[in-house]
């Protein structure tokens, strides 16, 4: 015979059963004690598993759950109402916060596929507006198992502001080569001193396709900056020619005085 089934047949009335903690040493002082406690904890996990095994909901009340209940031997392992209520109401907490949890990760993963879904559409631009999105997804299951509109307005917006950084970023990213390569195309020509104008060159550059990858504006920016780059390139070899000239005729007069 279980500790269960001898609580249940023969309970000891002159033993309280407060649920309380017993130390190690008043187990071995007080083994009776110990017993019942433990006897009384087997009992009401029986109880409990009778409430679970009857599918009881988080929302019944005690008088619904006793109905489908009182007719199973398990409700008699606990012996006063009072236990039993109080088991009851731990059970209650017990299946809240356990439902609490399991629509916790019901909606998480919900949301996880929403976003699964706007990322392999291929008709998604950073310009959609909601209302065209509604009529993309609204057959989808991954659309309609975020039951709030709120929640899949919201998982939208913070997709497609995501989707808009990408595509600016890619664009600067994009116009930053662009720039490279038209420098480097300029530089390419000789013809193009520090003096030469825009206007006198504008037919001739552009005809190359790497002029239309930018706006007219910068690459007039470009072209100007080249100049500049130039003057400054001019601007050097002139002062360098500037100085090997000093520095011939300070050779040439110390070689004239040496002669005298």
């Amino acid at each position: 015979m279980s500790m269960l089934e001898g609580f249940c047949r023969k309970p000891n009335k002159g033993l309280p059963m407060a649920n309380f903690p017993v130390s190690e040493s008043h187990g071995r002082k007080y083994p009776f004690i110990a017993l019942n406690l433990m006897v009384f904890e087997e009992a009401k996990n029986a109880f409990k598993a009778l409430l679970e095994s009857a599918n009881v909901g988080s929302d019944w009340t005690w008088d619904r759950a006793r109905r489908v209940i009182i007719n199973d031997k398990r409700y008699g392992a606990l012996k006063t109402l009072g236990e039993r209520k109080q088991a009851f109401n731990e059970f209650l907490n017990q299946r809240k916060k356990h439902e609490a949890e399991e629509k916790r990760m019901k909606q998480k993963k919900a949301r996880e596929e929403f976003k699964i879904m706007l990322e392999e559409s291929k008709e998604l631009t950073s310009s959609t507006r909601w209302s065209k999105a509604v009529s993309i997804f609204e057959n989808d299951e991954r659309f309609k198992a975020v039951e709030r509109d709120r929640d899949r307005r919201d998982l939208f917006d913070n997709f497609i502001e995501e989707l808009t950084n990408k595509e600016q970023a890619k664009a600067q990213e994009e116009r930053k080569q662009n720039i490279i390569e038209y420098r480097k195309f300029l530089e390419s020509w000789d013809f193009i001193k520090a003096c030469t104008q825009w206007r006198k060159v504008q037919d001739r550059l552009e005809a190359d396709e790497r002029c239309s990858r930018l706006e007219k504006f910068d690459r007039m920016e470009i072209f100007q900056d080249y100049l500049r780059d130039l003057e400054k390139e001019e601007e050097e070899q002139r002062k360098m020619q500037k100085e090997e000239l000093r520095k011939i005729e300070r050779e040439n007069s110390l070689a004239r005085l040496l002669h005298r």
